[in-house]
């Protein structure tokens, strides 16, 4: 039996658990972007591989949805949808700034922090950034809630697919997300099994776990009093916020390039926590720098 496994940049890791599980199963897998879609030859590549399968784990992920459509118009295997992994509940203050169709570079990789973005538009110092950080302001911009409201919509998510991910939700004793949308390789180890269950594939009951791929990208952080009152450990991260007067000012170093302080402006989800943030200096920061 051969299964295509197609989604974003979780795809290499749910196949890999998927070979652990059932190692007599031919697995191929492709994790695409929009991007791949001006790539003709890779599109065709795909299609051509995923015609030659019993089966296909596609991931549900409506931007890629038209691309898929593509990729598999001659297919004829059966297909099984498998739920993205994006989870805001521990990193809340994390969100992309996009430029151009373009994600711009933030704190790491493309990864920005709403608050320190938020206090680059309105004018903050990095010292007064940097005292941003901390629980009145977390209170007041909801990411104390971050964490109950992202459970409550993951598990709606994948309860719609036939999944369940209440064993990682329930009381987690540390995050289970390197960033908002780069899960730990456990996570990708429970949608590979559910997917074999739920599509009547004999399976190992148990498996290892295959390398985490994703934590050689960025790492956010767990924000000390996020993590105090979430009950988590903080884990290793690709930053550092005991010196965030040193990360705003090289934040603001990078955001000055921007050329306009625009952000907070459009409906895209990250825009829109920025705007909140800078909501929150204009009430609550006083005026001077």
């Amino acid at each position: 039996m051969k299964i295509g496994v197609l989604g974003n940049c979780q795809t290499q890791g749910v196949a890999q658990c998927i070979r652990l599980f059932a190692p007599q199963i031919d697995v191929t897998a492709h994790g695409l972007s929009l991007a791949a879609g001006d790539n003709p030859d890779l599109v065709a590549t795909v299609a051509a591989e995923m015609e030659t399968c019993d089966l296909i784990f596609i991931q549900d992920q409506p931007r890629l949805e038209t691309l898929f459509a593509v990729i598999l118009e001659r297919c004829q295997a059966p297909l099984r949808r498998w739920p993205p992994i994006l989870f805001r509940g521990f990193h809340p203050d994390c969100v992309y700034v996009i430029r151009k169709g373009q994600a711009v570079d933030g704190v790491v990789g493309p990864y920005h922090s709403a608050l320190l973005c938020a206090a680059w538009v309105e004018g903050l110092s990095p010292v007064r950034a940097a005292g941003l950080f901390n629980a009145f302001s977390y209170a007041a911009l909801g990411y104390f809630d971050a964490y109950n409201e992202a459970a409550a919509l993951l598990a709606v998510q994948a309860e719609r697919l036939g999944y369940d991910f209440s064993a990682a939700l329930n009381g987690p004793t540390e995050s289970f997300m390197h960033t908002i949308n780069h899960p730990k390789v456990a996570v990708l180890q429970s949608v590979a099994s559910q997917a074999l269950d739920l599509s009547g594939i004999p399976r190992e009951t148990s498996a290892p776990l295959p390398e985490d791929v994703l934590a050689r990208g960025p790492v956010w952080p767990d924000y000390p009093d996020l993590a105090r009152r979430g009950g988590w450990t903080p884990t290793p991260a690709s930053w550092d916020t005991a010196d965030m007067e040193a990360v705003a000012r090289r934040v603001f170093d990078g955001l000055d390039r921007l050329g306009d302080r625009s952000l907070g402006q459009s409906g895209d989800p990250g825009e829109q926590a920025i705007l909140r943030a800078r909501e929150f200096i204009r009430s609550h920061v006083t005026p001077s720098r």
